[in-house]
């Protein structure tokens, strides 16, 4: 295993599980070697090709430098259409001719088509919202756009590697209001064309329309692996799945 590792601290949330990772993993007799380096540094290190066989690790800034200097294209945002219909929820493509958005559109959940985190993901209610983006040119950006998941009691991040979840973790909300097993079970069965790392993000709702407040899980998104945030679980499983998933990606190229 041969990993890249962004040094520039906003990337100390994936570096450091996975320097955990590896000093385990060398205990077990795993081979692994680590070379760490900025975004500035990657930027102009004019013999960054003799990285080319390397995993980077780091922001989603970081891996796209690294994409471009080697010669990878990364694949567009996944949106998972599929899970979106399997609950019935509504969704649509945006482009520039669409904008400004009716206003009955509103509340909508606002990400992009596209063009990979050119701006995270919010719910807009009106469209003063965009104007928290300054730096966005909207007259030039497509959007995807779903409903707005309302009574959310908890959000949780399913970390999954070969079609199976092996870290479910809070992340916003009540920790002990937990997603049913079945439901993400259901969503894994459907979501058919996935790649083989990913996140899983849900929410656990209530649904306030029956006197019993019912409990119910919900899909929020899907996050590619090939930059993906640590926020719990096994290191050494989450250190394959980035490895894993960039290779997925180089060997598609």
């Amino acid at each position: 295993m041969k990993l890249l590792l962004q040094s520039d601290w906003q990337a100390d949330n994936m570096t450091d599980p996975v320097g955990q990772a590896i000093h385990q993993l060398r205990w077990k007799g795993v081979d692994s070697t680590l070379t760490a380096m900025t975004l500035e540094q990657l930027l102009t290190y004019t013999k960054l090709l003799k990285y080319k066989d390397y995993t980077p690790i780091g922001t989603v800034e970081f891996v796209k430098a690294f994409a471009e200097r080697v010669g990878v294209k990364l694949p567009n945002p996944i949106h998972a259409n599929e899970l979106l219909k399997l609950e019935g929820r509504k969704y649509a493509t945006v482009r520039k001719k669409d904008l400004p958005l009716p206003r009955k559109t509103y509340p909508v959940f606002v990400k992009p088509l596209k063009e990979l985190k050119k701006f995270t993901g919010f719910v807009a209610r009106s469209e003063k919202d965009f104007e928290l983006y300054p730096d966005v040119d909207w007259s030039n950006t497509s959007l995807f756009l779903t409903g707005v998941l309302e009574n959310i009691v908890s959000e949780w991040r399913c970390y999954v590697l070969n079609g199976k979840v092996f870290a479910c973790v809070n992340y916003s909300g009540d920790p002990t209001c937990f997603p049913r097993t079945v439901d993400i079970d259901k969503m894994l069965y459907n979501y058919t064309n996935a790649p083989i790392a990913y996140s899983l993000d849900i929410a656990v709702c209530i649904d306030k329309k029956y006197s019993d407040n019912c409990v119910y899980t919900s899909f929020i998104e899907i996050n590619d692996a090939f930059s993906l945030g640590y926020y719990g679980g096994d290191v050494e499983l989450y250190t394959k799945m980035l490895d894993l998933r960039w290779k997925q990606i180089v060997s598609q190229k």
